[in-house]
């Protein structure tokens, strides 16, 4: 993941101010937010910290240790998601007047072996504003002659950055949450008792706790829908309920068959889950 264009759009006060964010903030949060989903690795690009503890390593442990760890290679990505920004600022030249900020994301995903760009997954542009983060009148401020008088500091980088920072994570939060639309978790269904289920994947393949999952029948090429589960995980594995089924045949035959014992698909047929969209929760329980 990295970020390439980074434009300021705007003119006037407060402009020079915005532009002394770096991106390289939203790169390191982006990164934190996207590891430990396990639905994907992700290769940093946080070279800094990378070279500062292979010269630690070095130091403490000699040349050898150094050198027999670099025979380890780095992981090569399959993908790479390219973000451009824009930063916008919004004034109306008042004695007072609030600052109005705009953060766009666009994102692109490559293959960097072919140097295809893919549409899939579709991450698409992200919108935030600063009142999507700030209470407006955070951001009010006074002015005397063009010159700051008091209120928002509009002219420091340091509160700027804030504001700014405050929005990107929210813009990443809303990128994290398409891509795991994008990229659902998939697993297959073990057995059925009643309306319990369980599945052969959990934390390992990126299922997330309180997942809703669409249950669903294979069988010769065809797919047949049988219900909606919640799901919880384990490391390995997941548990969970069918909290809706669907009004059909192939859906009463396999309930039915549940109702009296543990139904295991069986003569070819499969049975798999697989998740829709971000649980509610998710992002409040992460951070």
């Amino acid at each position: 993941m990295y970020f390439d264009l980074a434009g300021v759009s705007g003119s006037g006060i407060g402009v020079d101010a915005m532009r002394e964010f770096d991106n390289q903030n939203l790169l390191l949060m982006l990164e934190n937010q996207f590891a430990g989903i396990n639905r994907f690795r992700i290769v940093t690009r946080d070279d800094d910290a990378i070279s500062k503890e292979q010269q630690l390593i070095l130091q403490q442990q000699g040349v050898a240790t150094a050198a027999k760890r670099a025979e380890v290679k780095a992981l090569i990505p399959d993908f790479v998601v390219k973000i451009d920004s824009l930063r916008t600022l919004k004034t109306e030249g008042a004695i007072t007047d609030w600052a109005d900020y705009t953060l766009e994301l666009t994102t692109g995903v490559i293959n960097p072996q072919t140097r295809e760009k893919l549409s899939h997954p579709n991450l698409g542009k992200i919108r935030v504003k600063s009142e999507d983060v700030r209470d407006r009148s955070e951001l009010k401020f006074t002015t005397v002659s063009g010159r700051y008088a008091a209120g928002f500091h509009f002219d420091q980088s340091a509160h700027v950055n804030a504001v700014l920072s405050d929005m990107g994570s929210r813009g990443i939060d809303i990128l994290l949450t398409r891509m795991l639309s994008e990229m659902p978790a998939t697993a297959q269904v073990l057995g059925i008792k009643g309306n319990k289920i369980s599945l052969d994947r959990g934390q390992n393949a990126g299922v997330l706790p309180n997942e809703t999952m669409i249950i669903f029948s294979y069988e010769a090429g065809f797919v047949e829908p049988l219900g909606v589960a919640n799901v919880n995980p384990s490391r390995s594995s997941a548990n969970g309920e069918i909290i809706r089924w669907k009004d059909s045949d192939a859906a009463d035959d396999v309930k039915n068959k549940a109702e009296n014992g543990i139904y295991r698909p069986s003569n070819g047929a499969k049975i798999f889950a697989v998740s829709v969209g971000t649980p509610a929760d998710f992002l409040e329980n992460r951070t």
